[in-house]
């Protein structure tokens, strides 16, 4: 029977599999800050560390770091960073009630005269006296009142 072949090696042209750097805390912190300072997008400087992907951004949870907004992520995203949350103090003050106001008298209903002569005179309550009085010697002049 005959030997097998060897098994072919790797071609050079194949990509070689990252193997994951294990981080200790003080080493993802200085290169957490390196990241902040290169203005490098994070999966660009994973990349060019030789780290695997979302590694820092595991590690800056892990430190309880927040993400400082950079240029290329602004101009990548089109989003920024969100601001940091300030809390204000708030005073609410209870207005005091008023009283109502008083409610308006209805507007009083015009006074009818009805003349022998089926004639009808409607006054305003806001009438002249002197007025009426002349219109009423006018009618009763020139009609039996």
């Amino acid at each position: 029977m005959p030997k097998s072949a060897p098994s072919p090696s790797p071609s050079p042209s194949s990509p070689r599999r990252r193997r994951p750097k294990n981080l200790r805390a003080p080493e993802a912190t200085r290169l957490l800050v390196a990241h902040e300072r290169s203005g490098l997008s994070l999966a660009e400087f994973e990349r060019r560390h030789d780290l695997s992907p979302n590694r820092l951004s595991w590690w800056r949870k892990r430190l309880g770091l927040l993400a400082a907004p950079t240029a290329t992520a602004t101009a990548t995203t089109g989003r920024r960073a969100p601001a940091a949350v300030t809390f204000l103090p708030v005073r609410v003050e209870v207005p005091t009630p008023v009283a109502p106001a008083p409610p308006t008298p209805a507007p009083a209903p015009p006074i009818e005269l009805v003349l022998p002569d089926g004639v009808v005179l409607r006054v305003p309550p806001s009438f002249d006296a002197a007025a009426l009085t002349r219109i009423l010697d006018v009618l009763c002049g020139t009609r039996a009142c």
